[in-house]
């Protein structure tokens, strides 16, 4: 199974886990040969390896990514759980919220990659990041 990284709550950490088998419904059973544990994850419990996360590539489904969410005054962080269906000209997604699966709609445009940063002198004039 593909390589991600999955929330332990016995460890209550993100540690790097293989998926065992797709559950239905954005849940994944999950284990993780440092703790030597398998868990079944809840949407907003599983994303792709951030390390693996390209900052300019699309969207992509599973990435992690923090929005300010006006209704509540802070960034939160969601994981990408599909493209909004239905009449959205926006391209609107559908996220899980990490801190607990709620979901929530969120346009691209409002939402920034958890990804590796980037050293400075990767940067160039008229980058766009």
């Amino acid at each position: 199974g593909e390589v991600v990284e999955a929330y332990f709550e016995d460890s209550s950490d993100w540690l790097e886990a293989e998926v065992f088998e797709d559950l239905g419904n954005g849940r994944f059973r999950v284990g993780s040969s440092k703790e030597g544990t398998e868990q079944d994850c809840r949407p907003g419990f599983v994303r792709k390896k951030v390390s693996d996360v390209e900052w300019d590539a699309p969207f992509q489904l599973g990435e992690a990514v923090e929005i300010f969410k006006k209704d509540v005054g802070k960034y939160v962080t969601g994981i990408i759980q599909r493209k909004k269906r239905g009449r959205t000209k926006d391209g609107r997604f559908n996220l899980a919220r990490q801190e607990d699966g709620d979901m929530f709609f969120c346009s691209p445009g409002r939402m920034m990659k958890l990804c590796p940063r980037m050293e400075l002198s990767e940067l160039s004039p008229g980058m766009q990041v």
